[in-house]
């Protein structure tokens, strides 16, 4: 059996190299949408998920979807509010619920930063074959699922 250093096996953990991908990626989308809107990667995140889930959404929805922490999600969306992006709404069928969606000045950023970020996408794919990408997302499928155990 063949050893492997410290530095060899560290390498072949899965959460590991996650954990280093994770900051690069974000970077790198932070550094698009200062230049090109303005907006934190966590705005973006809110006005793609008020976009992705809405029109109307609430603030739990968005919190649980995106597994997003509940006190960054709420200073975030405090920004994306007061930018005029997005607006909330009491939901009439229960008046504890604010129900958000964006404002005309929130769909055109959307519509403006979302053809960047598609681009983005296809670069950060374009060496992968269509087989690759398809076990590349498979593959995050599982392990999020996987992620949910705890007792080893």
């Amino acid at each position: 059996m063949t050893q492997v250093s410290g530095a060899q096996e560290l390498s072949r953990f899965v959460t590991y190299r996650i954990s280093v991908l994770n900051p690069k990626l974000n970077a790198q989308a932070a550094a698009i949408l200062k230049k090109h809107a303005d907006l934190s990667l966590v705005q973006w995140r809110i006005v793609f998920m008020v976009h992705a889930f809405g029109p109307e959404i609430s603030s739990g929805a968005i919190i649980e979807r995106a597994n997003m922490d509940k006190g960054l999600f709420s200073r975030g969306l405090k920004q994306v509010i007061e930018l005029g992006l997005v607006e909330g709404e009491t939901d009439p069928k229960d008046q504890r619920r604010i129900l958000l969606s964006l404002t005309q000045k929130g769909k055109a950023i959307y519509e403006r930063i979302i053809v960047i970020m598609r681009k983005r996408q296809d670069y950060l794919l374009h060496n992968l074959t269509d087989d690759e990408i398809k076990s590349v997302f498979s593959a995050l499928e599982k392990l999020q699922t996987n992620s949910e155990r705890i007792n080893f």
